[in-house]
């Protein structure tokens, strides 16, 4: 299975020998994800509406009330989601996500969401027992005083330089894979002398049967998820605290570098994580 496949690849970046080889195994195993996805959308769309695979909704916890690693862990889910065709609804006390979309693409996110979350909570810990936050100073927002950044605050900088980097390098595989899959169908109509089918709809006209696919499920599962949470959704925004730009930086560079895969994390559903 596919899903299998990603796995497998999460697990050798594991093992990998430099940070830029593990880095390769993720960028493989995100465009892998998206070419299951769109694999399933253009199934989809040949098969009578009563025979698709419908969209549903699940569960991912990600912690306790009142843990300031919450927010972290969902900004990362909604990365992962937005990515591989998921719509997301938070727990107002933010322990948790309901992810909406269909069951191969849900199955994907919490696949790797189980991968990456881990290796953040280990990176994290790594650069605080490093000690070197000891040194940063940040502006209190409240008061505009200079004061020493705290143990709790070096982890939100980390987390959010982490989170931030890891959400562009996701989203750039994404669009890399989609773009390759609709360059490689425009290669092979051109190769055959296709001319592509008629579309009703001007405003599609020149899009590819693979961009067609994946917006005919967006906006399937969009609908399907307003119907549940009748309102937004809030889309990770940046922290109101202050950031302490070392323990950022600090995350920035471990999420370029980042070694996915831990069998523990890979193996079973979704779990709560402690911070």
């Amino acid at each position: 299975m596919t899903i299998d496949r990603i796995a497998k690849l999460l697990q050798m970046a594991e093992g990998a020998k430099t940070a830029e080889e593990a880095a390769a195994f993720f960028a493989k195993a995100q465009a892998l994800a998206t070419a299951h996805e769109i694999s399933l959308a253009e199934a989809r769309q040949r098969q009578p509406a009563a025979k698709r695979e419908q969209p549903v909704q699940q569960v991912l916890t990600v912690g306790r009330p009142r843990q300031q690693a919450n927010r972290h862990y969902l900004r990362l889910i909604i990365a992962l989601a937005r990515s591989n065709g998921c719509e997301v609804g938070l727990y107002n006390n933010n322990t948790g996500a309901v992810l909406f979309g269909l069951p191969s693409d849900i199955a994907t996110v919490e696949r790797m969401f189980g991968a990456i979350a881990p290796q953040m909570i280990r990176l994290g810990e790594g650069h605080l027992a490093g000690g070197s936050w000891r040194s940063e100073q940040v502006v209190d927002l409240r008061t505009g005083t200079v004061r020493q950044v705290t143990r709790a605050g070096a982890r939100a900088s980390f987390y959010e330089g982490f989170t931030d980097t890891l959400g562009v390098r996701i989203r750039e595989a994404a669009l890399r894979a989609k773009q390759e899959a609709e360059l490689a169908e425009r290669s092979r109509a051109e190769h055959f002398h296709q001319e592509d089918a008629a579309v009703e709809d001007p405003q599609q006209e020149g899009k590819t049967g693979v961009a067609l696919a994946l917006r005919a499920k967006e906006l399937e599962v969009k609908a399907f998820a307003a119907r549940h949470l009748g309102g937004g959704t809030w889309r990770g925004g940046r922290s109101s605290s202050s950031i302490a730009e070392g323990s950022y930086r600090a995350g920035d560079r471990a999420a370029k570098h980042l070694r996915l895969g831990s069998r523990g994390a890979l193996g079973g559903g979704p779990r709560a994580l402690d911070s």
